[in-house]
């Protein structure tokens, strides 16, 4: 699993990881959220017709936005952090406040993350584009 790989690179290169989830769905973003699942529809859909027409490549960038970590998948991904013995929190609500909490009392060194939200959250510390 992609993440996984993540992890290790992360605890090869001497970094302890601290996994935050996202919780709870906010109430006020439930028409973002609803917006974001009609997007993913839509690309997946777009998807299809590219990958049917023979243009591969501009399928892949649709079905990249078309991804959804279900449940599942999650706790997939739970459970291999706890056979590993990773440090892990399920968020009350988003993982962005979470994380900023976090750096902002010295409970992690630094955040990695692709979402600038972070910054409005006050986080002191973060690592983006770690591709």
């Amino acid at each position: 699993i992609w993440c996984m790989k993540r992890i290790y690179m992360l605890l090869e290169n001497g970094i302890k990881p601290h996994v935050v989830f996202d919780g709870a769905q906010m109430p006020l973003k439930k028409d973002t959220e609803s917006k974001r699942r009609d997007s993913r529809e839509d690309h997946l859909s777009k998807g299809r017709a590219f990958h049917a027409a023979g243009n591969s490549s501009v399928a892949a960038k649709h079905f990249q936005r078309a991804v959804r970590v279900s449940p599942s998948m999650v706790c997939m991904f739970i459970q291999m952090l706890r056979d590993e013995g990773i440090t892990f929190t399920v968020a009350p609500y988003e993982a962005d406040a979470q994380l900023a909490f976090l750096a902002r009392n010295g409970l992690v060194d630094a955040v990695i993350s692709e979402d600038s939200d972070l910054l409005a959250f006050g986080c002191p510390k973060v690592i983006f584009k770690m591709d």
